[in-house]
């Protein structure tokens, strides 16, 4: 009797820690620069000393709730990816594998994540319920695919891993600054 270790390479799959902790990486930033916007920048009603404890508090535990999220939303095309790297030119079958990982997360992110991103600030209507696929939010899903698909198969790099993986970390804080700042700019002032 075989077992599923012998049919999926559990290496692939582990590469998924990485991007959990680049999604932390970048809710932590955008929260700690939403907050340090709105209630350090401006607000005189909130001490700073409460307003920097609940920037530290918060952002540890969406970055948690984060990087959660993002393992239930690249999970299962990671693990398809990873039953058809064991195959005889399993790489390139992995790449081609993306286009349907890119439908599994969207599926996964839809569906599965208890989470609504837009929660109804600013008069933009809340989502509810599952959405259908448009070409926007699948394009959008393969491109998150691909960097995801990108980190797993770079284990296989004999060089530069390490810098991509700094660059993809610098990348994810920058793009939380950006995502913080821009949710700052909906909260009244």
């Amino acid at each position: 009797m075989t077992t599923l270790r012998t049919y999926l390479d559990w290496r692939f799959v582990a590469q998924l820690g990485w991007v959990a902790l680049f999604a932390a990486l970048a809710v932590a930033a955008m929260l700690g620069t939403e907050l340090a916007i709105s209630d350090l920048g401006g607000n005189q009603a909130k001490p700073q000393q409460e307003a920097l404890a609940s920037v530290v508090s918060l952002a540890m535990l969406l970055g948690l709730v984060a990087a959660v999220s993002a393992t239930l939303v690249f999970a299962p095309a990671q693990l398809l990816q990873a039953a058809v790297v064991r195959f005889r030119f399993g790489l390139l079958l992995s790449l081609a594998t993306i286009p349907a990982g890119a439908l599994l997360t969207w599926f996964c992110f839809d569906r599965i994540l208890p989470l609504d991103v837009n929660l109804g600030f600013n008069g933009l209507p809340a989502r509810s319920g599952p959405q259908p696929l448009e070409w926007q939010s699948y394009l959008t899903a393969l491109g998150f695919q691909a960097v995801v698909s990108g980190i797993s198969l770079s284990r296989h790099l004999k060089r530069g891993r390490t810098a991509l993986l700094l660059v993809l970390a610098g990348a994810a804080l920058v793009f939380g600054v950006i995502w913080g700042h821009a949710m700052a700019d909906l909260h009244p002032r």
